[in-house]
């Protein structure tokens, strides 16, 4: 900065010699004063007028007058024709000063700060790749969408007859989930059946015990209430093993007779028929729910679908939205589907 500075003073103090009004000649010769061109009032005229006006002039006055005028014409003829190749000079040796000083301190101050910029880039570059680890974790790589993620699974989307007769290997799993739910569901509206003829019998068995008006021998109270096969059952045994008094004996013997009449009637026994029945059903929906769980209906499609599918995502590919997906699908709880379909198929065909 220091010779930068220098330059320009040296710069600047050449144009403000060029710009001063010195002539040149005074200069050669050691004269300093000012140039007769920036005299006022026809000074000019004495420097190059005087030998015009002596050749020229006719009378003291007009000649010195006419000499001094026509000096000061001719000087400033003179000095726009003369002075303006030196002024042109000396303008260009400025200029060139400038120029090559301007132009050398451009050149080093450019290649400094490219210098500097190339420095600070590699600096920074440096800086970035230091800060970051050495090895950066990809994004995993999943598939567009949802049904592009189930590859080979769009195909449960078939017709329900391809459950109960397809023969791919592939579908065997999902066709065995599929049969054993709707099996599932035929045994639980078997269930459902029997519990509500048992239902039935209770209530047929009960308005028997009602019309039968049964007394109690020893006034027990609410014996007969809500009764049922059961409560008579038990009511009988009670009877059977009571201490009665003679003059109670009548009374008891009636009511050890209408109890087991109501005992032995068709009521009763298709109470009994009914209970029979809903245990039955109720162990065969208990059997039948093997193999329609949630961990089969996973396994199942597990092997319905594309092996890169299970290679790219392990047993996470079927994850939650699958199973609702799936579950929608088949007709798994309340959701009509699949499984409703070959339910149907199959309660009509026994």
């Amino acid at each position: 900065m220091t010779r930068v500075r220098n330059l320009l003073l040296g710069a600047v103090s050449a144009l403000a010699i060029a710009a001063l009004p010195i002539n040149l000649t005074s200069v050669l010769t050691g004269d300093l004063g000012p140039a007769a061109a920036y005299a006022k009032g026809g000074g000019n005229g004495g420097g190059n007028g005087g030998g015009n006006g002596g050749g020229n002039g006719h009378g003291g006055g007009n000649g010195k007058a006419g000499a001094a005028e026509h000096g000061k014409s001719a000087d400033a003829r003179g000095h726009t024709k003369s002075s303006s190749p030196g002024g042109k000079s000396v303008s260009r040796s400025v200029g060139n000063m400038f120029g090559s000083v301007f132009g050398t301190e451009r050149s080093r101050v450019k290649n400094a700060t490219a210098s500097t910029s190339a420095t600070r880039a590699k600096t920074v570059g440096s800086h970035n790749k230091a800060a970051l680890p050495a090895t950066v974790p990809l994004p995993d790589v999943k598939p567009k969408n949802f049904h592009a993620k189930l590859a080979g699974l769009n195909s449960l989307k078939r017709n329900y007859h391809a459950y109960l007769n397809s023969q791919s290997p592939r579908m065997a799993a999902i066709s065995a989930f599929v049969t054993a739910s709707a099996n599932l569901d035929l045994a639980q509206e078997d269930a459902a059946k029997a519990a509500a003829a048992l239902a039935e019998a209770q209530a047929s068995f009960a308005a028997a015990v009602e019309m039968a008006a049964l007394t109690p021998y020893d006034d027990a109270v609410g014996v007969y209430d809500n009764a049922t096969v059961e409560s008579l059952t038990a009511r009988l045994a009670d009877l059977n093993a009571a201490t009665v008094a003679p003059e109670d004996l009548a009374a008891w013997e009636a009511e050890v007779s209408a109890v087991e009449a109501l005992l032995d009637s068709a009521e009763a026994d298709a109470v009994t028929s009914a209970e029979t029945s809903l245990d039955e059903a109720e162990l065969a929906a208990a059997a039948a729910e093997v193999g329609t769980d949630d961990e089969a209906l996973k396994a199942a499609l597990l092997d319905a679908t594309n092996e890169n599918r299970v290679s790219e995502y392990g047993d996470d590919y079927v994850d939650d939205e699958m199973m609702d997906w799936a579950k929608d699908l088949l007709g798994v709880g309340d959701a009509y589907g699949k499984i409703d379909e070959v339910r149907e198929s199959m309660a009509a065909s026994e």
